[in-house]
């Protein structure tokens, strides 16, 4: 096939092909559902357009360090988890490996500092979740991905609910979720660019 992009140089010398996107999805478990919450797992995968996985991270922090620094366990929440499954519990609240605080969220910051897109199931619940955990610590919060690069997956999904995913992996614990939300994902991504104009709007206003 003819390689048109010599030609493209010539007509258009600043022209530059399209970076491709890195993205990352986060997910946390925790115990609360605000912001001054212990935050006992969380986990980031990072893809690319076409949705395949080339990094994934996994840390668990101690829940008595995290209650040190003054956050906070809510009995809802807390009763809640023991209404899942024991290996799901076992999983969430008692890991076999635990980072110190401070330490884990900056690793998890400089693990999303190359994408251009950090996604999550909700934009106000794992994101602020986040930034209050990491400030507890100590942590430095400038290492955090910028605002504007957020995303939110529950929008996409109601936006095409008809782009469904099952789910592979365990429920409920961090990497898991990730790494289906990231499949999911993919499939709601791939649907978008199926849309006509009149679908897209369709879709945004029924």
């Amino acid at each position: 096939m003819l390689n048109l992009l010599p030609l493209w140089k010539f007509i258009f010398p600043t022209f530059k092909p399209l970076k491709k996107l890195t993205k990352a999805m986060i997910d946390i478990e925790t115990a609360g559902k605000a912001p001054g919450c212990i935050v006992l797992t969380m986990a980031a995968v990072l893809f690319d357009q076409n949705g395949k996985i080339s990094e994934t991270l996994e840390l668990a922090i101690s829940y008595d360090e995290s209650s040190s620094v003054g956050l906070t366990c809510d009995a809802n929440t807390q009763a809640w988890w023991h209404t899942q499954a024991a290996e799901t519990f076992r999983l969430v609240w008692e890991p076999e490996h635990v980072t110190a605080g401070k330490e884990a969220f900056e690793k998890l910051f400089e693990f999303c500092q190359s994408a251009d897109e950090v996604w999550s199931k909700g934009s106000d619940f794992d994101f602020p979740i986040i930034k209050a955990a990491a400030q507890a610590f100590g942590s430095d919060t400038s290492l955090m991905w910028d605002y504007w690069k957020q995303r939110d997956l529950r929008t996409m999904i109601k936006l095409l609910p008809h782009v469904t995913h099952t789910k592979t992996n365990i429920a409920h614990t961090a990497l898991g979720d990730a790494i289906d939300q990231t499949k999911h994902l993919q499939k709601l991504l791939a649907e978008l660019k199926k849309l006509t104009p009149s679908n897209l709007l369709h879709s945004l206003f029924r």
